[in-house]
């Protein structure tokens, strides 16, 4: 096996769900990354401005919770705009974090409407809502609303962090330095972590 081989391992019952539909799943993990970072950016620059103390602090707490902590200290915030665009935020929030935690903690089987099982079809069962599966559309819907969310709250944090908005798609890179680019390409720098992101 070479280093660039992964060996996938089946799990104990069976992914019901196709190659795209299963990547769609990836996709909203981590379009949901970009937000609970930005985030949690977000509430250190409300309350702390130390990242590292944010983290101490809050680095365990869910979306939904850390969504309710930048509610309650928008009033921190002094320009207006930015203000009321926390607000749409985090009340756009609520109805995406429900759906997203029933699609990542839910089981994906297969729904069998009625009696007959050749119109069974992949859904995901959440204990807490047992009667209403979620389809494999509803997890594109739910990524594409995340998506729009993280242009959201990129901008609070970047005007919180007194950094320049970054236009188009950004890279976005970490580490000790940033990476060597590929011969005949150029890096296009971007708004750096906070301070005290990297320890």
């Amino acid at each position: 096996m070479t280093e660039n081989e992964i060996t996938m391992l089946a799990p104990k019952f069976k992914i019901s769900l196709t190659a795209n539909q299963t990547l769609e799943i990836g996709r909203l993990s981590v379009i949901w990354g970009q937000i609970d970072h930005f985030l949690l950016g977000s509430i250190s620059m409300l309350l702390t401005k130390d990242m590292a103390g944010a983290v101490a602090l809050m680095g365990e707490m869910t979306t939904g919770p850390l969504v309710n902590m930048l509610n309650k200290s928008r009033h921190r915030i002094q320009d207006e705009e930015i203000k009321d665009l926390t607000k749409t935020f985090c009340a756009d929030m609520g109805p995406l974090i429900k759906t997203r935690n029933h699609i990542m903690h839910g089981i994906w089987g297969w729904y069998l409407p009625g009696k007959n099982p050749k119109k069974a079809k992949p859904g995901c069962l959440h204990v807490s809502n047992p009667y209403n599966p979620v389809f494999p559309e509803k997890v594109t819907e739910i990524a594409n609303k995340a998506a729009i969310q993280t242009h959201a709250v990129s901008l609070i944090w970047h005007h919180l962090a007194g950094e320049p908005f970054p236009d188009g798609q950004p890279k976005y890179y970490f580490g000790q330095h940033l990476p060597r680019p590929p011969k005949g390409t150029k890096l296009t720098p971007v708004a750096q972590p906070p301070k005290g992101h990297q320890s």
